[in-house]
């Protein structure tokens, strides 16, 4: 399931690789008629509101440094070369977001739904544990 601020793309979040990319004209109408649909947008920050909000009690749960997010994204220094746990994560996996330097140790992680972001937060749990920085 697409995890874009819409939700209706219908891509993985392995496809797209962290982000939403409309490429079909029929996705496109779906995207536009979702956003005009105020109730629907109104929901899905909510949704994503409490997901950043339980991503944010992960990340302090695991004592790592990060920003304050109002995004659909979390970013969080991982105390590792991103590429190092991007690689450990796709071996779980999960597609975690590029490397943005100079910030090579941060990370950034698209919030999804629910469901998703469970797995991906304990498997960053477990990847931390068995690999600690």
């Amino acid at each position: 399931m697409c995890s874009c601020p819409s939700f209706t793309c219908g891509r993985s979040a392995q496809a797209r690789s962290g982000r939403c990319r409309i490429s079909r004209p029929t996705e496109h109408s779906r995207t536009s008629a979702a956003l005009a649909d105020t109730s629907h947008v109104r929901q899905v920050r909510s949704v994503v509101a409490a997901e950043r909000t339980k991503w944010t009690a992960v990340l302090n749960e695991l004592t790592l440094a990060h920003t304050n997010s109002q995004a659909s994204f979390i970013f969080f220094n991982a105390g590792r070369p991103q590429t190092q746990l991007a690689g450990a994560m796709r071996t779980q996996g999960v597609d975690i977001g590029r490397t943005f330097p100079p910030y090579v140790d941060w990370a950034r992680i698209t919030i999804g739904v629910p469901e998703e972001n469970r797995v991906v937060q304990q498997r960053l749990r477990e990847i931390l544990a068995a690999n600690p920085g």
